[in-house]
């Protein structure tokens, strides 16, 4: 291989690492200038750090974003679970409630000359007390019937299963009647403000008023989440179950907008810094550069090292210039040497066409003779 092929690619390196550590020393240069500036409430370069000031702006603005979904995010799964608890709680108050409901109406039914109950709710709690109680013994009969034989077995069993049915439900309805009794009866002590003496309650109605003050307080605490709840779910866009909402792909967004944000930072950093370095680098008092009094000592050091980097890429650039052009050189050596070779296999053929016509020529002129004598004949 070629060294010079290797030389321009070894000089091609390191073009490249000094370009690329030039744009790094003007980006940070340039920062550290607007940084400067925009401390010190300057207004030179007003364009340029209003600016600057934009993009600084724009990026704190995107990570206050951020840290606010992610704050919001993770206080709304806290009033979920905060919420969750204090259903959980009110439903256990609720069912509470009602078995104390339900105990308070039997026992009311059951002394039903202290309370004038709806007319109907004694005669249908007597209906199904009466019907499960003849279940209750239709099931017992079909146990005793099961010891008849398989058949009996059987048919008892489809019957049981019936039965069992039908029990479930007049239970279901009887505890219906029961609670709507007893919540009767608890309204009727809480309006005439009577103890229930004439009914053997013991401490239930005070369970019933404990039961209903802590569900009351669990309903305010829990609206006053929920309002909490509802505005969160508003700012964070959140549709549907909120359990589902993940804000990773809000997250990332903000994110890779900060990312181009800083990308044009760095851009227009380094851009500013590259023509304050044309700006200052001559050195001179005059046009556009007075304003060098107020670089500082760092700053007179950032343009040397700018100036000897310039000089680098520019030494590397006329080297590989150089070797490019004498490796074009000898390109064209070859191809010239090419061409003198074709024109000399040229020629050869040339001369040798031309000795073949000289051949043909003396052959013909024989042959002419020959025809001459002949016609002598």
């Amino acid at each position: 291989m070629d060294e010079r092929k290797k030389s321009i690619r070894e000089l091609e390196a390191k073009r490249r690492e000094t370009l690329e550590n030039l744009d790094k020393l003007r980006e940070s240069w340039g920062e550290t200038l607007l940084s400067r500036l925009d401390t010190e409430g300057s207004d030179r370069f007003a364009g340029d750090l209003g600016q600057y000031r934009r993009f600084l702006e724009t990026i704190v603005v995107f990570r206050g974003r951020i840290r606010t979904l992610e704050d919001d995010t993770l206080r709304l799964r806290d009033l979920e679970k905060a919420l969750a608890e204090k259903d959980r709680a009110a439903a256990e108050k609720t069912g509470a409630l009602q078995g104390l409901y339900i105990d308070l109406g039997e026992l009311a039914l059951q002394n039903d000359a202290a309370f004038d109950f709806e007319a109907s709710l004694k005669a249908q709690a007597e209906d199904l007390t009466a019907r499960i109680g003849a279940r209750q013994e239709r099931l017992g009969e079909l146990e005793e019937g099961k010891r008849g034989g398989f058949f009996s077995w059987i048919g008892g069993s489809a019957q049981g299963a019936l039965i069992r049915r039908q029990l479930s439900k007049s239970r279901s309805g009887l505890n219906r009647i029961y609670e709507t009794a007893g919540e009767q009866f608890f309204a009727a002590l809480e309006r005439q403000g009577e103890s229930g003496e004439d009914v053997p309650a013991g401490d239930i109605p005070a369970r019933i008023r404990a039961l209903k003050q802590e569900s009351a307080l669990l309903d305010e605490s829990g609206a006053s989440l929920r309002e909490e709840r509802a505005a969160l779910r508003e700012s964070l866009g959140v549709e549907g179950n909120s359990r589902n909402f993940s804000p990773a792909k809000k997250i990332r967004d903000l994110e890779q907008r900060i990312v181009r944000e800083q990308e044009q930072l760095s851009a227009f950093c380094g851009a500013f810094g590259k023509r304050l370095y044309g700006l200052f680098a001559g050195g001179k008092e005059g046009e556009g550069a007075g304003e060098r009094s107020w670089l500082l000592a760092e700053d007179r050091n950032t343009l040397e090292r700018t100036r000897e980097m310039l000089e680098q890429i520019a030494g590397y650039e006329a080297g590989m210039e150089k070797l490019n052009a004498s490796l074009l050189i000898d390109e064209k050596r070859g191809a010239i040497d090419k061409m003198k070779k074709s024109i000399l296999s040229h020629r050869q053929r040339i001369a040798a066409g031309e000795n073949a016509i000289a051949g043909l020529e003396k052959q013909i002129a024989e042959t002419n003779r020959q025809i001459e004598e002949l016609m002598k004949l």
